[in-house]
């Protein structure tokens, strides 16, 4: 029987969820299995940081536009720009 801490690997094909311990496996296969786990990782990582990523471009979107010119701002610059005068 499998010990709790034991890696497993759980595979779903078809419906069908099929499970095998890890250190069982043909070295070969613990390679490719941690290779797996590897990228695995890797993959949730970027989906955190694309998370991340959106959450502070949003952020920036919102303090960028407190630092933006109002309709008023900018009717009054174009009217110094060109001396006239509404």
């Amino acid at each position: 029987m499998a010990d709790a801490n034991e890696p497993i690997l759980t595979l779903t094909e078809d419906d069908v969820e099929t499970k095998y311990n890890v250190n069982e496996l043909s070295d070969e296969a613990k390679v490719i299995y941690n290779k797996l786990a590897d990228l695995q990782k890797q993959y949730s990582n970027i989906v955190v940081m694309a998370n991340e990523n959106k959450i502070l471009q949003s952020h920036y979107i919102n303090l960028i536009k407190t630092h933006l010119p109002t309709e008023n701002e900018e009717d009054e610059q174009t009217n110094e720009e060109t001396g006239s005068e509404s």
